[in-house]
């Protein structure tokens, strides 16, 4: 009972204390109120606002349109050196009582170049607010349970004890094998006719398109549909189906045997040619 007692004054002072701690810009005068630190530093730590995320290089970013990195408070209201307090925009006396953005202007794909506050028109076409050079930000993690990562609903998936993983290990395994096989079952119901029916249409549709193509390609199928074109040799190649005799087949075929006199056998002369003849 003693233990439990101690414990309970323990938390409540640490809530008190957190619920305490404020944080301010680097103007060392205005109070962020909507912030909240990022690690329970006795050095000081960078704060981000209740809805942003905190991330390990002293920055925020947040989670509403534009996705922008930024520079928000401080649990030290002097941004010492021993915290984890950083002031990229610190050149921009306009900012030192608000949060600043850092922008991206650059990436390689191996190094990302980033801009205080804004990225604005200059005489190369677009730089950083008042020619301030582009820097590199830290690689970083996102910190749990702070900031919009505080809420009750996030919890890690280690919070359950040993205890209880121990106890409950058996039935989740033999609940995870049924659930398997139960999905494999399933999948094999689902999977097998919807194969059969795929290998039928397949099958369907390669019968037909070969059942077309003779089709296409007699001389039933050419005659039914006119206005087409294919490719009959070259001697009627650019030949619309629909065109007269002549045009298709310059060469009609004629019996054996048969030939004007003064003519080659088998050849057909065209009428103005008989009439010179003649």
């Amino acid at each position: 009972m003693r233990t439990t007692h101690l414990f309970s004054l323990v938390l409540s002072a640490s809530l008190t204390i957190a619920a305490d701690t404020k944080c301010w810009f680097p103007d060392k005068v205005t109070e962020a109120k909507g912030d909240v630190p990022c690690y329970d530093s006795s050095g000081g730590s960078h704060c981000c606002g209740k809805t942003d995320i905190c991330l390990s290089n002293g920055y925020c970013m947040g989670i509403a349109q534009p996705f922008v990195m930024a520079r928000a408070s401080c649990s030290d209201k002097n941004w010492g050196a021993d915290s984890t307090c950083k002031d990229p925009c610190s050149f921009l006396p306009s900012l030192l009582g608000g949060g600043c953005s850092l922008p991206m202007i650059s990436n390689n794909g191996s190094v990302a170049l980033y801009c205080a506050s804004a990225i604005v028109e200059n005489s190369d076409g677009v730089g950083c607010v008042e020619n301030h050079d582009p820097f590199t930000v830290p690689s970083a993690t996102v910190v749990p349970n702070k900031a919009v990562l505080a809420s009750s609903a996030y919890q890690s998936p280690l919070s359950t004890s040993s205890s209880s993983a121990n106890s409950s290990s058996g039935a989740d395994s033999g609940s995870s094998r049924s659930s398997s096989n139960n999905n494999v079952a399933i999948g094999a119901g689902v999977g097998v006719p919807l194969g059969v029916l795929a290998i039928t249409a397949i099958t369907w549709a390669l019968w037909e398109r070969r059942k077309r193509y003779l089709l296409l390609n007699s001389p039933q199928g050419m005659a039914a549909i006119p206005g087409q074109q294919y490719d009959m040799g070259p001697a009627a190649k650019y030949a619309t189906l629909g065109s007269n005799a002549q045009e298709l087949a310059p060469q009609a075929p004629v019996p054996q045997g048969y030939a004007p006199q003064g003519y080659p056998q088998g050849y057909v002369p065209q009428a103005q040619e008989l009439g010179n003849h003649r």
